[in-house]
């Protein structure tokens, strides 16, 4: 079965994040690598104020990861991160590839998110439709 590429954000405890950024997000990668995964792109995202608690915590850090990996893998990882204590939540889009190299772009720069509003932006990238917000 063919790897896919996916956008794995999470939402960590921001206490555990901030004393032990390094070890958490060793922790995180560790997992992908047991099952053959290939990181792409692993950044951290936003501190936030949590609109409720989350796992009695109310401020979180959200922390993003690009990988290529097969699907069948996410069965076993999500029960890895469902143990690993730093993960309060999860979540995992996979990316259509005809959008992958566009997505890792926008990952890498920081940046990047205040283009995607920007005037006169296509609202197809390599004949995939693409939702923009227009007000």
């Amino acid at each position: 079965m063919p790897a896919n590429v996916y956008e794995c954000m999470f939402l960590l405890d921001s206490a555990r994040y901030n004393a032990d950024a390094n070890g958490v997000v060793s922790g995180i990668h560790a997992m992908f690598e047991k099952h053959k995964g290939e990181i792409l792109i692993s950044r951290p995202w936003d501190e936030r104020r949590l609109m409720y608690s989350v796992a009695g915590q109310k401020k979180g850090t959200y922390y993003l990861i690009y990988v290529k990996i097969e699907g069948r893998a996410f069965e076993q990882i999500g029960n890895d991160f469902s143990l690993y204590d730093p993960i309060l939540r999860h979540l995992i889009i996979k990316i259509h590839p005809k959008l992958v190299d566009a997505m890792l772009n926008v990952a890498r720069d920081e940046h990047a998110a205040i283009a995607l509003h920007a005037p006169g932006l296509s609202e197809e990238v390599e004949g995939v439709p693409v939702a923009v917000d227009k007000d």
